[in-house]
């Protein structure tokens, strides 16, 4: 959070004298109104994107690397526990969770919000080359880097310390609150839990990236090509289903099988 809060602005600043006509003009610093809309555009989303998930990640494997436990387990970055049909259950749990909250948004009148709607209006412009950085910084990169810090690195020692269930919902919660915005936290937050679930019971970091990854992905894609549900309540209750389904298996599958988390000696900071 630090980091963000206090790089994150230095390189946005960066990026934006660096490319703003205002420089080539001869000027030499924006103003806050210039660097606000800035912000508001589909390059400044993804420059901030970028940033906050690239650090996350960097925190991440910088910690896990000065943990006494090897990076690998530290991490969670072992085989996955839960078989092959995992990586096709819980990405369409995932994908079905995504489309369960957009449409009970929807349908409570509760609405994506400003700061989500603005974001998501962004995304909707993308074309040729920003549809690809598009895809790899918000659908791989920030998908992957924010896994390993808060699956891997911090959900881990949670369950570790607390045990499963006040681990993933600690985890998860700190997950939304890491989105600055009440829609985008609310999903965050109980995206978290089920990817957290899914992390927990395979052993792994492996199925959460990948949910996570495919989740992004697909959301991009389905904003710029317009495809939406036109029943809402469709939406609902087959998305509530296939979380439902999804996550009943992951709980009968996963837990017998899966091994204690890593113990931290108790005077590690790692």
């Amino acid at each position: 959070m630090a980091g963000v809060i206090l790089f994150g602005p230095l390189l946005l600043q960066g990026y934006f004298l660096l490319s703003s006509r205002a420089v080539l003009a001869g000027g030499l610093m924006p103003n806050m109104d210039q660097f606000a809309a800035f912000q508001g555009t589909l390059p400044g989303y993804l420059c901030a994107a970028a940033i906050s998930g690239s650090w996350a990640g960097i925190v991440a494997l910088v910690a896990g690397t000065l943990s006494p436990i090897p990076l690998t387990r530290r991490l969670g970055l072992g085989r996955s526990r839960l078989g092959r049909l995992a990586w096709i259950i819980v990405p369409l749990g995932a994908l079905g969770l995504n489309q369960a909250i957009d449409a009970a948004f929807e349908l409570s009148g509760f609405g994506h919000g400003a700061e989500l709607q603005s974001m998501l209006s962004a995304l909707a412009g993308a074309r040729g080359a920003m549809l690809a950085s598009a895809v790899l910084i918000v659908g791989a990169l920030s998908a992957t880097c924010e896994e390993l810090f808060f699956r891997g690195y911090l959900q881990r020692r949670l369950v570790a310390r607390f045990g499963p269930a006040a681990g993933i919902v600690v985890a998860s919660l700190l997950f939304g609150i890491a989105h600055w915005d009440v829609h985008h936290s609310l999903f965050a937050f109980s995206f978290g839990l089920f990817v957290g679930l899914a992390s927990w019971a395979a052993d792994s970091l492996w199925p959460a990236v990948l949910a996570h990854v495919v989740n992004n992905t697909v959301a991009v894609l389905a904003l710029v090509l317009g495809l939406d549900f036109e029943k809402p309540w469709v939406a609902l209750v087959t998305g509530v289903l296939a979380c439902a389904l999804a996550s009943a298996w992951i709980l009968r599958r996963g837990p017998r099988r899966a091994q204690a988390p890593p113990q931290v000696p108790e005077t590690s900071f790692a």
